[in-house]
C-alpha cells in the first residue's frame, strides 16, 4: 500500500468513526502532501460515507449515526471546496439547487451526492433538509440554475415530490428536474412529472450530464 493509499483509507476510517478534529487534521495533511482535493473526496470521504449507508441500511447504525456522519462530511467540504475549484480548470459543468423534500430529513444520500457534484464540476447549492416547494423554488431562481435535484426516502415524501415540481413549474423555474432516493424509481419520475431520476449518486453524475447536453 503506498503512502497517499494509506493515507485515503486513514481519511475513511476516521469518518466512520466520527472523528471530526483528526480527520479534519488529516485532511489537511493529505492537501499539503499534495493529494489532489477530489482524489481525497472519492477514495476516502465518500467510500466512508457510503460504508456508513450500509451500517444504517443492516440496522447497525441509526438515525443519529447518519446526521453525525453528515454533519462531519458538510465540515470537511468546508476545507476541500476551495482546493477543488482552486484546481479545476474546466468550466462549470453547471448550477445545480440540492436538497431534500419537505417531511424528509434524511442527509447523507444528499451529502453524497453534493459532494460527488462537486467533485465533477457542478456549483452546488445545499439548502438542507425538509425543504418546502417554494423554498427550492425560490433557490433556483437565485442561482440562475441549470438543474433542481430532490432527494425523497421516505414513501411519505412521493406527495410532496409532486407538489414541489409542480411550484417549480408554476413559478416558470427553467431548469431540469432530477429525484433521488430509495422510493424513486423510473414510474415514480412519471408520476411526479421530473425530467430525470438515478437510484445512486453515481448514476446521477451521468443521467445530469446526458440530460444537461440535450437541454
Amino acid at each position: 500500500m503506498t503512502e497517499k493509499e494509506a493515507m485515503l483509507e486513514q481519511i475513511k476510517e476516521l469518518m466512520v468513526n466520527f472523528e471530526t478534529d483528526k480527520l479534519i487534521s488529516t485532511v489537511k495533511e493529505a492537501l499539503e502532501k499534495g493529494i489532489p482535493g477530489k482524489e481525497i473526496l472519492s477514495g476516502g470521504l465518500i467510500e466512508g460515507l457510503q460504508y456508513v449507508g450500509e451500517k444504517f441500511e443492516k440496522r447497525e447504525f441509526f438515525l443519529p449515526e447518519l446526521m453525525m456522519s453528515a454533519d462531519v462530511m458538510n465540515q470537511v467540504m468546508v476545507i476541500l471546496k476551495p482546493e477543488i475549484a482552486a484546481n479545476d480548470s474546466a468550466d462549470s459543468e453547471g448550477r445545480v439547487v440540492l436538497g431534500t423534500v419537505q417531511g424528509d430529513i434524511h442527509d447523507i444520500g444528499k451529502a453524497i451526492v453534493g459532494a460527488l457534484f462537486e467533485a465533477s464540476g457542478f456549483e452546488v447549492t445545499d439548502i438542507g433538509v425538509d425543504v418546502p416547494p417554494e423554498t427550492f423554488a425560490r433557490e433556483a431562481k437565485a442561482v440562475n440554475a441549470n438543474l433542481v435535484a430532490i432527494s425523497c426516502l421516505l414513501s411519505t415524501g412521493i406527495s410532496k415530490l409532486t407538489e414541489t415540481i409542480h411550484h417549480l413549474k408554476t413559478e416558470n423555474v427553467d431548469a431540469l428536474t432530477i429525484i433521488g432516493g430509495a422510493v424513486v424509481n423510473e414510474q415514480v419520475a412519471e408520476s411526479v412529472g421530473a425530467d430525470l431520476f438515478a437510484t445512486d449518486a453515481w448514476q446521477a453524475i451521468g443521467v445530469i450530464k446526458n440530460g444537461l447536453k440535450k437541454q
